[in-house]
């Protein structure tokens, strides 16, 4: 079986003018990003959620010996549709931050957060 992915996004240093792949999230539900071609000197990769205008919260990403990293955000992180953004961030090898890109998030809403209606 295969672990959920919701999105895979392929960072690129070299090219930091240029938005990371856009995620596209269901309000109320989990959601899973895969991130590929962080420098491999890198590490503590976290990713910034930023909400209502400059708030945001932190979420640590977890390594793969495949060299990718994944962050799992909850359910509870986008409980309303909105548009919002994100920042990829780690340490680079000579222990000062190191910048990997940013992106947007889009969040809809989805139907199990609606009233069922039994039909007859």
């Amino acid at each position: 079986m295969k672990d959920q992915t919701n999105a895979v996004v392929d960072c690129d240093v070299a090219r930091l003018n240029a938005p990371l792949r856009p995620w596209f999230v269901r309000a109320g539900h989990n959601f899973v990003v895969r991130f590929r071609r962080i420098p491999a000197d890198a590490t503590g990769v976290f990713v910034r959620i930023f909400r209502d205008g400059d708030t945001f919260f932190d979420v640590d990403a977890i390594f793969h010996f495949s060299g990718e990293w994944s962050v799992r955000l909850g359910a509870s992180i986008f409980p309303t549709a909105g548009t919002f953004r994100y920042e990829v961030h780690a340490v680079a090898s000579d222990d000062e931050p190191c910048a990997i890109g940013e992106g947007q998030i889009e969040v809809k809403s989805f139907s199990t957060a609606a009233k069922s209606v039994e039909v007859k």
